[in-house]
């Protein structure tokens, strides 16, 4: 069972940081998305990697929510397309699944 986490490579305290995922899956596997969201570190905080509230959160930005959402479900259904497909797990054919996703040609 995979498991997805924020991974923020910035040590800023305060000011706009990169919303970055790890998805891992055992020990064998482990990567990485950039997504283009960009948001302040307590706005974060609030939220989990799937985009819902924290315990005891009633106030947060729905933005970031809806956005964050929308990563979730491509990373996840990226990696299931790739694990049912046989391709290799690697972060550079994640990457090129989730455009693919995102931007689907007829």
């Amino acid at each position: 069972m995979e498991k997805i986490d924020f991974h923020i490579q910035s040590s800023k305290k305060d000011g706009q940081v990169k919303v970055r995922y790890r998805l891992t899956d055992g020990r064998k596997v482990q990567m990485t998305h950039k997504t283009d969201v960009k948001c302040s570190r307590s706005d974060l905080n609030q939220l989990n990697p799937d985009g819902s509230t924290k315990p005891r959160v009633r106030i947060f930005n729905e933005d970031l929510s809806l956005s964050l959402k929308k990563e979730y479900k491509l990373m996840v259904d990226a990696y299931a397309a790739m694990r049912d497909k046989g391709m290799d797990l690697t972060t550079a054919v994640f990457e090129q699944e989730i455009l693919k996703m995102r931007n689907p040609q007829k």
